[in-house]
């Protein structure tokens, strides 16, 4: 039925006033009009509202959303079907060769976890998340292991207020936006946790449109810790907090992007967040080896760290390669 608002109602018809006669013939006919004019009572035109949508129209429209998902899914096959990808090794993502069904499954809630920590405190920072960045969770003494355990019931207890608020046949507008938030932030992020197989471990590129549903759920977080800010003291605090954390997020914004700078930077910056990556020993080894010139202490740490990447992972032919390289103009260069 159509939504009627308290304005859309018929304002009310000025009446000149009745004869004796005139009151006396028309008494009889306002007993019988006075029911249906109860209808249009100042307390019933203002609790009218906009009717909600049923049951069966939520499910078509859901239907629709998946049509659409799946017309745009079955596109993207048809026009990547040529396209051949790389292999994926275990250099790149350690889960192409996990051990064990509890240890896949408990690496991949980690990297969730991970990436819902990098979301929280984004520091510290890497370009690569590769063999042996992040230690794939493999035992269950694993301290890693516990927080897997424990963080599953909190994810149904969250997909089920999810599906509350979305199935509700009245939900609030905060309710909508923190479940468009969730499934926003849930969808953008999911390939990324390994339910296909993916050419990379973690990745800190593929956060970015997940983020927006996390900017959604800060500021409808803020806008109620607003509302309960009645005083001006508390909205002082309150603003001051937020500037503070804006202060703090442009700083560690500012050092991250210096990290940039260079090459050997942003790969020093790498081995500084994952001092057990493979790639990123090979990288920092490489790049100082092009300024190293005749410097002994340069020219040992260059050796240590290419050693490091070939302890680490053995079987990456582009750091057995460089290092070799770089043995053998060492040594012509000590020569001449």
């Amino acid at each position: 039925p159509p939504c009627h608002a308290a304005n859309d109602l018929p304002s009310p018809v000025s009446v000149a006033p009745l004869s004796s006669s005139s009151r006396s013939s028309r008494s009889s006919s306002a007993a019988s009009v006075e029911p249906s004019s109860a209808s249009l009572s100042p307390s019933n035109s203002s609790s009218s509202s906009c009717a909600p949508l049923s049951m069966p129209t939520r499910i078509l429209c859901a239907c629709v959303y998946f049509a659409v998902l799946a017309v745009y899914f079955s596109m993207r096959f048809h026009l990547t079907r040529g396209a051949v990808s790389p292999p994926i090794t275990q250099l790149d993502n350690p889960l192409v060769q996990c051990a064990s069904l509890l240890e896949c499954s408990l690496s991949r809630v980690w990297v969730a976890l991970k990436y819902h920590l990098l979301l929280i405190v984004p520091t510290p920072l890497s370009h690569d998340y590769s063999y042996n960045c992040i230690p794939l969770v493999s035992f269950l003494t694993d301290m890693r292991a516990l927080l897997c355990i424990v963080s599953v019931p909190v994810v149904l207890y969250l997909a089920r207020c999810l599906c509350s608020a979305l199935l509700s046949s009245t939900p609030s507008p905060p309710s909508r936006a923190i479940a468009l938030a969730l499934a926003w932030h849930c969808g953008s992020l999911l390939p990324a946790l390994h339910v296909l197989p993916i050419g990379t471990f973690i990745a800190e590129r593929l956060l970015y449109t997940p983020s927006i549903g996390a900017c959604v759920l800060l500021a409808v977080g803020a806008l109620r810790i607003q509302r309960t800010a009645r005083t001006p003291s508390h909205r002082t605090l309150l603003a001051f907090a937020s500037v503070l954390l804006l202060v703090c997020l442009f700083w560690m914004s500012a050092v991250r992007s210096s990290a940039w700078a260079t090459p050997l930077s942003i790969n020093t910056a790498a081995l500084s967040a994952c001092p057990r990556s493979a790639k990123a020993n090979a990288a920092v080894a490489f790049h100082l080896a092009r300024h190293s010139g005749l410097d002994a202490a340069v020219q040992k740490r260059v050796k240590a760290l290419y050693r490091t990447a070939l302890d680490i992972y053995d079987s990456n032919d582009v750091t057995h390669s460089n290092f070799a390289i770089y043995l053998r103009d060492l040594h012509t260069a000590t020569q001449e």
